[in-house]
Parts: structure tokens; C-alpha cells; sequence
């Protein structure tokens, strides 16, 4: 096992670790260390790899002599190119690439039968199928996945069929649509769509009693928060930059329930009284045939006043 080294402000290649092949566990993550992942590619015994949050450059390709990996941590970094590597890496259980250049679509990761927690964000990863594919990985696996920010596209229908989904963080995408989908996420406790372009109202959520964290903000979603009173855990809810609306009392309520409660929410504007318009000329039509009623007479007696005898 080699000795903990993150966080030490190290820098430069890694070529010196070149000839520690038999490591099992590497932990180097935030530090400064550039070049490429080359050193790595003989390192046969390695299960855990740590090595995020420096200036890593280039491909994949050195980890896939890295067979017997369970946990791979590259993110923060400047890889680039696509997945291909990580096909051979059979017995991956964690996997975290987010915020770099990669490309190329998460075809690759089908090998991968063992992922439970997948960290892409920011990769740019999506491909014209990727949308569909996620939704495969997502309820053949059961994995956990965070994939905001790489241009995923559509609605939320593919999801219908993730009912054992617990946490969805898909912000900072390109989905469109309602939440309607949702409502077979019964046991969805986590739910991150902000930065979208979804429509429609909250109705859907009624469904999903577990939810603790809630975030749809910068998004185009319409009608009241009331519906979410059926989330009894809830303890974050960001519904910022909506058309969203709220009642005194219904703000009273997520404020006291909530540990965070960001909102921009709207009066409900109410409706009109059922009839109250109909009944209006209803009584002047009355009031206007009292009033010539009343009149008539004087109206006869004036004009035959007027007449030559």
C-alpha cells in the first residue's frame, strides 16, 4: 500500500512512479501533477486509483492495461478522447471523469457491469444515442450518476423505467418536456434538473414521498408548490427562475419544513367566482326595465301635452 500523498502541493510528471507496479492503491488527488497517464499503464495490480483535481493531460489509453480496477478517480483534470480504455476495466464498481475534455459517448461503459457510482459532469459526453444508452445503464446497474453538464437532450420518458432511481443528477443539460416520467420514481430521494428547459407543473411529485432534496431552478416550470406537501422529508428546495406561484401560507410551510428554501415564487392570481359575470347584466337588464316602467306614464302625459287640442 503505498502512503497517502494528496493534498501535498506536489507537481511534475509521474514518471517517477514508473516501476511501483505492484501498488494496489494510489492516492495522490489534489496536487499539481501534469503530464499524461502513461506511467500507469503497467500497473496490473491496481484496484483504486486516486488521482483528481491536478493537470493531467491526454487519453485514457494507459488504463487499460489496469484490469483489476474497482476505483478509478480522474476527475478535475485536462484528459481528453473518448471511453474506450475503461471498456476492458470489467470489475470497475466507481468511476469519476468529470469535468474534463472527454468525448466519444458512454458506449464503452456497457463492459462495465459492476459501476454503481458514475461521476461524468461536465464532460461533454453525450452522443446523438447517449440519452437512451443512460437509461440502460441506469436501470440495468442501478448506478448512481452525476451527468450535469453534458448536453443530454429530450424528455424525461426514459426514465419511466428507472422505478428503483433513489438519485438523479442530470442539471445543466438540454432536457425538455414535464416530470411527468417521474411518478414511477417512487423511491427517488435526490433529484437535480436545474438549468433545464422543463414544463409543466410539480403535480408529478406527489409521487415521490421520499424526496429530501429537491432542485429545479432556472427551468420553465408553472402552477403552485402546494403539490410538494406530500414530500415530508423535504429539506432542500431550490424552485428559483420559474413561473412558479405560492400562497403566504404554502411559503410559511417550506420555510419552517426546509433546511434551504430558494424561491422567486409568484401570487396566485384567483380565479373569478363562478357566475358572478353572468349575474351582472342579469341585474341591469332588471333594474333598466323597472326604471322605464316607472317613467312611462310621465313620458305619456308629457307628450300629449304638447299635441294641438
Amino acid at each position: 500500500m503505498c502512503p497517502d500523498s494528496s493534498n501535498n502541493h506536489l507537481s511534475g510528471p509521474l514518471e517517477p512512479i514508473r516501476g511501483c507496479t505492484a501498488l494496489r492503491e494510489l492516492f495522490l488527488d489534489n496536487n499539481s501533477f501534469t503530464g499524461g497517464l502513461v506511467p500507469f499503464q503497467d500497473f496490473t495490480e491496481l484496484r483504486e486509483l486516486f488521482v483528481s483535481n491536478n493537470q493531467l493531460e491526454g487519453g485514457l489509453g494507459p488504463i487499460r492495461g489496469c484490469t483489476l480496477l474497482q476505483e478509478l478517480f480522474l476527475g478535475d483534470n485536462h484528459l481528453e478522447g473518448d471511453l474506450k480504455a475503461i471498456s476492458g476495466c470489467t470489475r470497475m464498481e466507481v468511476l469519476s471523469l468529470d469535468d474534463n475534455n472527454l468525448t466519444g459517448g458512454l458506449e464503452p461503459l456497457k463492459s462495465c457491469k459492476g459501476v454503481r457510482t458514475l461521476y461524468l459532469a461536465g464532460s461533454v459526453l453525450a452522443a446523438r444515442d447517449d440519452y437512451s444508452l443512460l437509461t440502460y445503464l441506469l436501470t440495468t446497474y442501478q448506478l448512481l450518476a452525476h451527468l450535469a453538464g453534458n448536453h443530454f437532450s429530450g424528455g424525461l420518458d426514459p426514465l419511466k423505467s428507472c422505478t428503483a432511481l433513489q438519485k438523479v443528477y442530470l442539471a445543466s443539460n438540454d432536457l425538455t418536456g414535464g416530470l411527468e416520467p417521474l411518478r414511477c420514481c417512487t423511491g427517488l430521494k435526490e433529484l437535480f434538473l436545474a438549468s433545464n428547459h422543463l414544463t409543466g407543473g410539480l403535480e408529478p411529485l406527489q409521487s415521490c414521498p421520499a424526496l429530501q432534496e429537491l432542485v429545479l431552478d432556472d427551468n420553465k416550470l408553472e402552477g403552485g408548490i402546494e403539490h410538494l406537501k406530500s414530500c415530508t422529508l423535504l429539506r432542500t428546495l431550490n424552485v428559483r427562475k420559474n413561473q412558479l406561484t405560492a400562497t403566504e401560507k404554502d411559503k410559511a410551510h417550506f420555510q419552517k419544513q426546509c433546511v434551504l428554501f430558494a424561491h422567486e415564487l409568484l401570487k396566485p392570481v384567483p380565479p373569478p367566482r363562478r357566475g358572478s359575470l353572468q349575474r351582472v347584466p342579469h341585474r341591469l337588464h332588471g333594474f333598466s326595465l323597472g326604471v322605464a316602467a316607472a317613467i312611462a306614464p310621465v313620458l305619456a302625459w308629457f307628450v300629449s301635452s304638447r299635441l294641438p287640442a
